[in-house]
Formats: structure tokens, C-alpha cells, sequence
């Protein structure tokens, strides 16, 4: 369905018409598509609201910065348009980031947050360089900066393994919008650390981390959940863990969703 928001459609998927509402936010250069997999196990029991955020997937861009500000906001309408009061929020990446923003601007309507290979902290300064270099990239060789981009999501033992979903995510990837991908990567950059929003939160908190994540270490994620009180489970893939480590992640999900205790294998 669509939801208009300041003139302009949000792409948002639906499944399941009972059960607690649950929010899952994709990442980077992703699109609501990657939750596929999520869905059956899922739906059955709750009520899945899955949006493309600003300039993925289906939903157009959103000016020249995609604030995660201005993302959490456009899902504060959806929620209100779908008469939904509060629900659980799940973000991989960027869709952490996303909740986050949420969390802080709308603390009541929060029933749980889990951060999956997705960071509390703002960009160190490394990475705020590293995400200058996207932006000079894509301008000009936008193919080359997807297709490396992608691959290094993965853990270097995984990438032969995954070869048929990377390049499925490679070829989604490219359909984005060069002014999106430069809106979004900005957006990212300019976002603030919201470590003390996670610490304050009073409610589930968890956060899965990728022991191999080339782009949020794990050790990162560690002191992120020493400092914010949050759950902290590792798996042994990269930053793409719901793929990599697809039946434990949906497994540690259902946990966290239930209320029950992840006796992580």
C-alpha cells in the first residue's frame, strides 16, 4: 500500500491481521524485500508493517538529505495512519539507525527495539571519510561503488557461499537513484550518537552483532550494550547476519518478539 507523506508515496508492505505490531526497517542500499524470509515465521503471530524508507525500494527520494530524523517521522504517519499506538521496532544497519531516531522522538510508542549489526554510536571519524568517498564514487562510477559496497556486507567466508543473494542485491541496489544513494549516505553521516536514548529506554533492548561485520565490528557493538544495558548476541557471519545466519536470527527475532530467553547455539 501506499502512504502519503509531505506530498509523496511511502511504499509499506503488510502481513498478518492479529498480534502485536512489529516494525522492521532494512538497511543501506536494501529495500523492504530483504525481510522476505522473516515473513512466514512471522506473520502468523504478528502484525508486520515493512516500509521502503526515502529513496529504496519502491519509495521515492526525499530531498537532498534523507535525515533519520525526517525517516522517523514519516513512519510516526504511517503508524498513525494504520491506527497503530505503539509496536516493536527491528532495524538491520540503517533501519537501526531509523529506529533510533524514532525511539527518541517517540519514546511511548516503543514496545521493544532490536538493533541488528546496527550502532547507537554516531560515525567515527574514519567512517565519516569513508562515506565522504561514497559520495565522489557514485557520482561517477555508480556500478563500481554498489558492487563493492555489497560484497563487503558479508564476511570474506560467506561471499562465495551467498554469491546468488549478492548479486540479487547488487542488481537492486543499482535500480536506486544516484541522488538517493547521495541523500541517504549524507543522512547516515549527519546523524547523531543516540547512546544515551538506547540507555534511558526502559524497555526490551537488544542488539545482535556479526563477530566478521567489516563495517560495525563487533567489539563496537560490545561496548555499545555494556554501555546501554541492551542484550547483546553475536553470530559468526558479517553485517548481513539475517542472511548469513538466517535460522538463528529469525529464531533470536521470535524470542525477542515472545519475551522469551535466546539460548543463543
Amino acid at each position: 500500500m501506499q502512504i502519503i507523506f509531505e506530498n509523496r508515496p511511502l511504499h509499506v508492505q503488510l502481513y498478518g491481521h492479529s498480534g502485536e505490531p512489529v516494525v522492521l526497517l532494512h538497511g543501506f542500499l536494501e529495500s523492504a524485500a530483504v525481510w522476505q524470509a522473516f515473513i512466514p515465521e512471522l506473520s502468523t503471530a504478528y502484525q508486520l508493517v515493512i516500509p521502503d524508507l526515502f529513496g529504496h525500494g519502491k519509495t521515492p527520494g526525499f530531498g537532498a538529505i534523507h535525515h533519520m530524523e525526517k525517516m522517523a517521522e514519516a513512519l510516526g504517519k504511517i503508524m498513525d495512519t494504520l491506527g497503530i499506538a505503539s509496536a516493536k521496532f527491528i532495524g538491520h544497519s540503517m533501519g537501526g539507525y531509523v529506529s533510533l531516531a524514532f525511539l527518541e522522538r517517540y519514546p511511548e510508542r516503543v514496545s521493544g527495539i532490536l538493533l541488528l549489526n546496527s550502532s547507537p554510536f554516531a560515525d567515527s571519524a574514519a567512517r565519516l571519510k569513508e562515506r565522504d568517498q561514497v559520495i565522489k564514487i557514485v557520482q561517477k562510477h555508480k556500478e563500481i561503488m554498489v558492487k563493492s559496497g555489497v560484497n563487503r556486507l558479508f564476511s570474506l567466508d560467506n561471499r562465495a557461499l551467498f554469491k546468488d543473494r549478492i548479486e540479487n542485491l547488487i542488481a537492486q541496489a543499482l535500480k536506486m537513484e544516484t541522488a538517493s544513494i547521495i541523500a541517504t549516505t549524507k543522512g547516515m553521516q549527519q546523524r547523531p550518537d543516540r547512546t544515551f536514548v538506547l540507555k534511558n529506554y526502559r524497555g526490551d533492548k537488544w542488539i545482535f552483532a556479526g563477530q566478521k561485520d567489516a563495517l560495525i565490528p563487533c567489539e563496537a557493538l560490545e561496548e555499545a550494550a555494556l554501555e546501554t544495558g541492551a542484550c547483546l548476541y553475536k553470530f559468526p557471519g558479517g553485517h548481513m547476519t539475517y542472511i548469513e545466519d538466517q535460522v538463528e536470527v529469525i529464531r533470536g527475532v521470535q524470542c525477542f518478539l515472545s519475551g522469551r530467553p535466546f539460548v543463543h547455539a
